[in-house]
């Protein structure tokens, strides 16, 4: 497995007042909202922190010198790289970004971003062992109504602009799209995005034992007293 050791690609959005990634201003308020927006960021970057080989922190070209500073905070002795894309949607970044990455010589990707902080060390060690025998493997829940937890892939992506990647059956018209293409593709249960008030409570029920520092501090601020869960 030494050998084989994929870009971790983290896909971020600078969090700003009202408007968070993980897009509970409306139930939480906005502070509350922006506050677990960048301990959600701190948990994405802990698993970069830790991962083996190369890491880039993917964002909003309007968001580069916030990424940046990111990168110059956390990184480890192997530098970050820091890219930007443009235009809007899933898949449109995902295309972009692998031309981009593949222009520099890098061939195997997981891409993750920062609504899964339940992911974990086995999660990732199963993606890098099914990703040397598929081309495209695809993380999600066990019944995967929210979308993908984490994204691999050793060739390039095919067009990928018909999948709805919130929708049931995005795990289907992705698996799809690579069979079009010619390009085997295996999906593996793996944590879970978190979306809604009800991701937040499982999620302050799942992280309970997990002794990751910055999972610790996400945990901390979930408790019910301070954003009103279980009120």
């Amino acid at each position: 497995m030494r050998r084989f050791i994929p870009c971790l690609v983290v896909l971020l959005e600078r969090p700003r007042l009202g408007q968070c990634r993980l897009g509970l201003t409306a139930e939480l308020g906005a502070k509350r909202a922006m506050q677990l927006s960048q301990l959600f960021i701190e948990c994405a970057l802990e698993d970069a922190k830790v991962w083996p080989g190369k890491v880039v922190l993917a964002v909003p070209e309007q968001d580069l010198n916030w990424a940046e500073f990111l990168a110059d905070t956390h990184q480890q002795k192997q530098p970050w790289q820091v890219v930007g894309y443009q235009g809007h949607g899933i898949s449109h970044h995902l295309v972009e970004l692998d031309n981009q990455l593949r222009q520099q010589g890098l061939q195997q990707f997981i891409y993750i971003a920062a609504d899964s902080p339940v992911l974990s060390g086995d999660h990732y060690r199963k993606a890098i062992l099914l990703l040397q025998n598929y081309p495209v493997i695809a993380a999600h829940e066990r019944t995967p109504a929210n979308g993908f937890t984490l994204l691999g892939n050793t060739q390039p992506w095919p067009d990928l602009s018909p999948i709805e990647w919130h929708a049931p059956g995005g795990v289907e018209q992705l698996q799809f799209a690579c069979l079009q293409h010619g390009l085997a593709m295996t999906d593996l249960v793996a944590g879970y995005r978190v979306i809604d008030l009800n991701g937040l409570t499982r999620l302050q029920h799942d992280l309970g034992a997990d002794s990751r520092p910055a999972r610790k501090r996400l945990l901390q601020a979930m408790q019910p007293l301070s954003i009103g869960l279980g009120a």
